[in-house]
């Protein structure tokens, strides 16, 4: 099998083209392991549809499903540009979590417009800027679907051992049904946040794209950030914008770090 490893601001993937309607949980825990394997966030499938749309399938390294990634939308959108399963610069990606327009820019990063995040649902209980108490901490959050379920917590500056400590305790409390990410979010001014993320079924990962979504909109709704914001991660830069519809798109670069075969 031949495949390729990308990233998308350090938040990286297996990537292959294949059949989309099989199962590889277990072929993603096996080459998502580090150290022993290729290594990685995730394992990701790209099966061409017609000449507009990908399928997308997508597995956290703990080999479950998952409905949606940013950043892996992102390398998927460009590998399937580069490996020519499609032929325009704008074309949808068909993924669990619904359709999701991919384009390549004259810069050659990539952005993919999410749509308007699940704020209220009668499945779940979401919420903006509650106080939640967690262990012996009391922390002030918001919880959306930003395809896959978000907690965002401000944070007054970054504190990776405060993230590697309550992350995994806040990702499997009762209140959170699916599991959630957890978004740690520092905001240097209006147009500038530090993220740093721990993922549900992932870990703390270097990005998370759908993390940058949630958390600029968490904010925003906050009156703490503009509609148009960088977003630093501990991997690199990722850009969120958010239209007048209240419809996100997610920028950044998708790299090729190489191609292999197993």
């Amino acid at each position: 099998m031949e495949f390729t490893k990308m990233h998308g601001a350090g938040n990286d993937f297996v990537v292959f083209e294949g059949d989309a309607g099989l199962d590889y949980s277990d072929l993603s825990l096996k080459l998502c392991e580090r150290r022993f394997s290729v290594g990685a966030d995730g394992l990701m499938v790209a099966q061409g549809v017609d000449r507009t749309t990908v399928k997308m399938v997508y597995y956290n390294s703990d080999g479950s499903r998952g409905q949606m990634c940013g950043n892996g939308a992102r390398c998927l959108a460009w590998f399937a540009y580069s490996k020519g399963l499609v032929k325009e610069r704008e074309f949808n990606l068909k993924t669990d979590a619904g359709i999701v327009a991919a384009r390549i820019l004259e810069d050659e990063s990539v952005e993919i417009a999410m749509g308007r995040p699940v704020t209220a649902s009668e499945f779940d209980n979401f919420f903006s800027d509650e106080e939640v108490r967690v262990a012996d901490r009391v922390f002030s959050m918001s919880y959306l679907l930003m395809g896959v379920p978000h907690v965002v917590i401000p944070r007054p500056h970054p504190d990776k051992d405060e993230l590697l400590l309550y992350g995994p305790k806040i990702e499997v409390m009762d209140r959170f049904p699916q599991g959630t990410n957890v978004n740690f979010v520092t905001v240097e001014t209006p147009d500038l946040i530090v993220i740093d993320t721990w993922e549900r079924g992932a870990g703390n990962t270097l990005a998370c794209g759908t993390g940058a979504l949630a958390s600029v909109y968490a904010l925003n709704r906050l009156g703490l950030v503009g509609t148009r914001v960088r977003v630093e991660a501990p991997g690199g830069t990722l850009f969120v914008t958010i239209d007048p519809e209240d419809r996100l798109f997610l920028q950044g670069g998708a790299v090729i770090a190489f191609e292999g075969r197993i």
